[in-house]
């Protein structure tokens, strides 16, 4: 049907919009270690260059802004209770 709405899912709209990743780049004794982290997810990685941590910076910020807009994987269910589809244990193969 023409002009049909699409129902918005609860995953579409967070009320909580994920902060800016902060960074960090230290000299370690086996390299430069880049870590960058934000509420959701922390990635550490070390570079044999300080210069090849700084380009990484633009790779991470893009990996964390994906991995922010993508939905949760599962909702969770009520504590002791399987989800829909989910069995019981133990669990038939």
């Amino acid at each position: 049907m023409a002009g049909t709405g699409l129902a918005e899912s609860v995953c579409m709209n967070s009320c909580v919009t994920p902060t800016a990743p902060e960074y960090t780049i230290a000299q370690t004794e086996k390299g430069w270690r880049l870590r960058i982290e934000n509420e959701h997810f922390s990635v550490m990685q070390v570079f044999r260059s300080e210069d090849n941590a700084r380009d990484a910076v633009d790779r991470m910020m893009e990996f964390f802004h994906t991995m922010d807009a993508q939905p949760p994987a599962f909702a969770e269910a009520p504590a002791g209770r399987p989800r829909g589809r989910e069995a019981a244990w133990p669990r038939a193969i």
